[in-house]
């Protein structure tokens, strides 16, 4: 069986640094963004059985746009199995409510227990203040204030909901993000280590 535990969080709430940081301070965990997977194999050439069907939605992929239900689906379940470590964190999926069939029917069929929704919490004006500092990720996409604000308004617009959505099942943990990078995933360590069986 496999642990899982749903990191989700604002644009520029830092889910795949701190992620990827308890991952390594936890060991025998598994880290993946589905966004990066995403644009890996739509984007940037990344071997898979799905991306020649992915590769069709690139622009989507550049504009931070929903791609179908069953792709995704298909993606996270490919990451899932990718590692025999027994701890998955899964960070930015799912953040709309029409993927969470999909979702439930991916966590059957990996044998997945899903033991937390850890929601790494900031305020508008920092996200927007973390936002406008990084650097250009994606080529000709020009990530000015209103690319920004319409990130942020889709996550009170998709993200909320799922997220009370799934919380209605799963546990939710709250975790300060504007705290340092180190402490989040301290915190992000605190609760995987708690929720687990093994603790």
């Amino acid at each position: 069986m496999k642990n899982i535990f749903l990191v989700l969080g604002k644009p520029g709430s830092g889910k795949s640094t701190v992620s990827e940081l308890a991952a390594a301070r936890l060991g025998n965990t598994y880290h993946f963004s589905l966004g990066e997977e995403m644009r890996a194999r739509g984007l940037h050439g990344k071997p898979s059985p799905h991306a020649a069907e992915i590769q069709q939605y690139a622009e989507e992929l550049r504009l931070h746009k929903p791609l179908p239900p069953h792709l995704v689906s298909l993606v996270v379940e490919e990451c899932i199995l990718t590692s025999s470590a027994p701890t998955v964190i899964v960070d930015g999926y799912p953040q709309y409510t029409d993927r969470l069939p999909g979702f439930h029917e991916t966590l059957e069929r990996v044998d997945g227990n899903v033991l937390a929704v850890c929601e790494i919490r900031i305020s508008d004006e920092l996200a927007y203040q973390r936002l406008g500092g990084r650097e250009q990720r994606i080529a000709d996409v020009q990530e000015d204030e209103a690319f920004i604000m319409k990130r942020i308004d889709g996550y009170y617009k998709n993200a909320v909901p799922t997220i009370e959505a799934l919380t209605a099942q799963y546990s939710l943990s709250v975790i300060d993000g504007t705290q340092s990078k180190e402490s989040v995933a301290a915190d992000l360590v605190a609760v995987i280590t708690g929720y687990s069986p093994a603790a």
